[in-house]
C-alpha cells in the first residue's frame, strides 16, 4: 500500500449501490470527501431511515426499493457493495457508458498509507486474519484488522483523515470486493484455499479461482504472495505473480548419497528475478529429558552439504549428511515423532533488481520426512536448450 493514492471526489456525483456495512463506511468516507453522494438500496425507505441516521441525511440523495437508475444518472463514479452483482442491468449500463465502478475495499485503500496485509480463501479467512493482529499487537505494534466480516476498510480510511496512524493494515478479504479493485496492492497478500462457493454469482470455479486471484495484479517483486502448495489451482498460478516466491517442497527425504544416509528437500525461486548470495540454515528443534528429569526443548544446527548459492535462479536440493556427527545419527520417524521434532528452514539472499532483502521459512515435522525414498526428477530442458522446472512433480517423492 506505502502511499496513499489520490481519491479526487470532491464536488463530484458518487452513486453508492447497497447499503449494508461496506456501503454505510462508504458513504461516510466520500461525504469526509466532498462528494455528492446519491444512495440507492432495494429497501423500502422506512427501513432505510434508520440506516442512514447519523450520516448527515438531509445531505443524500436516497433511492429506495431497488430504483438503481436514479442514483446512477449522471455518476462520476460509482462504489458497490460487495453483495450486488456486477451483473446488475442498470450497474452493465453504468459501466458501458464508461462510468467507473469500484468498491468499499478499493476506495478505502486508496486514502491510506501504510503496510497492507490482506488475506483471502473460501475458508479460514476471519481466524487468520484475527490471528495475524493479535500476532502484531503482541509484537508491540499497532494494527486495522477488519474487512469483508469485521469493521469496514473505509472505517479505517475515514479515521486515517482524521490523523489516526496504524503500523499495519491487516484486512480480510471476498472474491466479490476483489471483482472491483484497480489499484489495490497489498504488501503481503494470502489465498489459504479455493473450494466450490458462491457459484450462484460465478460461472464456473475458474472464475470464483480468477476473482480470488485478483489479489495479487498489482503486487510488484517487493511485496509477497502467499499460496497454498497443497491446492493444484494455486500452485499453477503462482508462476505468473510478480511477489517474493520461495517454494519449499510437502515432504524430505532420507536416502544413501554418496555412502551416507542423506536428510534431502527442495526448495524452488519462482520469482521473476535471481535471488543472489542465497543462504540456507536447518534447525533441529525437539524436546529433551535432562539427566535431572527436566523435559525441555533444544535446538541444534544441522550442518549442510552446501548452505550457501551465489545464484539461486531455479531450484535447490538442500542436503544435510546423517554422519555420526548429526543430532539425527541413529534416529527413525518414530523417534522424531516421540521428541515432536521439527526441522526449522529459513533461506535469506538478495533480490537481483531491487537489491532487496529476501526472506523464507519453512519446517517439517516428523511424518513430513520419509525414508527410503527419493524426490521425483523434476528438471526438463526445453526445444531450446533452457532448463525448466515441471512443478506438478515439484513434491513428489518415488521409491527408491
Amino acid at each position: 500500500m506505502g502511499e496513499r493514492t489520490s481519491v479526487e471526489v470532491a464536488g463530484k456525483r458518487v452513486a453508492v449501490i447497497g447499503l449494508g456495512r461496506s456501503g454505510i463506511a462508504a458513504v461516510r468516507l466520500l461525504g469526509e470527501l466532498g462528494a455528492r453522494v446519491a444512495v440507492a438500496d432495494q429497501k423500502p425507505l422506512a427501513e432505510l431511515a434508520a440506516t442512514l441516521e447519523g450520516l448527515r441525511a438531509g445531505e443524500l440523495e436516497v433511492h429506495s426499493g431497488g430504483a438503481y437508475e436514479p442514483a446512477l444518472r449522471g455518476a462520476d463514479l460509482v462504489v458497490v457493495s460487495p453483495g450486488v452483482p456486477l451483473t446488475l442491468e442498470p450497474l452493465r449500463r453504468a459501466r458501458a457508458a464508461g462510468v467507473r465502478v469500484i468498491g468499499e475495499l478499493e476506495l478505502a485503500a486508496r486514502c491510506l498509507t501504510g503496510k497492507l496485509i490482506a488475506v483471502t480463501g473460501t475458508n479460514g479467512k476471519s481466524t487468520t486474519v484475527t490471528w495475524i493482529g493479535e500476532v502484531l499487537q503482541r509484537a508491540g505494534y499497532e494494527p486495522f484488522v477488519g474487512g469483508n466480516l469485521g469493521t469496514p476498510l473505509a472505517e479505517a480510511a475515514y479515521a486515517a483523515l482524521h490523523g489516526r496512524r496504524w503500523d499495519f493494515v491487516v484486512v480480510e478479504v471476498s472474491s466479490f470486493q476483489l471483482e472491483t479493485i484497480e489499484t489495490f496492492h497489498p504488501w503481503i497478500g494470502a489465498i489459504l484455499n479455493v473450494t466450490p462457493d458462491h457459484l450462484d454469482r460465478y460461472p464456473s470455479m475458474e472464475a470464483y479461482a480468477a476473482a480470488k486471484l485478483r489479489m495479487f495484479e498489482n503486487q510488484t517483486a517487493k511485496d509477497y504472495a502467499v499460496l497454498n502448495a497443497d491446492d493444484p489451482r494455486l500452485a499453477r498460478a503462482a508462476d505468473g505473480f510478480s511477489g517474493t516466491r520461495v517454494l519449499f517442497s510437502r515432504s524430505a527425504v532420507v536416502m544413501p548419497y554418496d555412502g551416507v544416509p542423506t536428510l534431502m528437500f527442495r526448495a524452488a525461486n519462482q520469482r521473476h528475478n535471481q535471488i543472489l548470495e542465497a543462504q540456507i540454515r536447518l534447525t533441529l528443534a525437539r524436546d529433551e529429558t535432562t539427566s535431572e528429569g527436566h523435559r525441555m526443548r533444544r535446538f541444534q544446527d544441522l550442518q549442510l552439504a552446501r548452505n550457501r548459492s551465489p545464484l539461486f535462479a531455479l531450484t535447490w536440493t538442500v542436503m544435510h549428511p546423517i554422519g555420526p556427527n548429526s543430532p539425527l545419527h541413529g534416529l527413525s520417524q518414530a523417534d522424531l515423532r516421540d521428541q515432536a521434532a521439527e526441522i526449522i528452514i529459513t533461506l535469506t539472499g538478495i533480490d537481483e533488481t531491487f537489491s532487496q532483502t529476501i526472506h523464507a521459512r519453512h519446517s517439517f515435522v516428523a511424518d513430513d520426512i520419509h525414508w527410503d525414498r527419493r524426490l521425483a526428477d523434476i528438471l526438463t530442458t526445453m526445444p531450446d536448450g533452457r532448463r525448466a522446472v515441471d512443478y506438478a512433480k515439484f513434491h513428489d517423492i518415488v521409491p527408491d
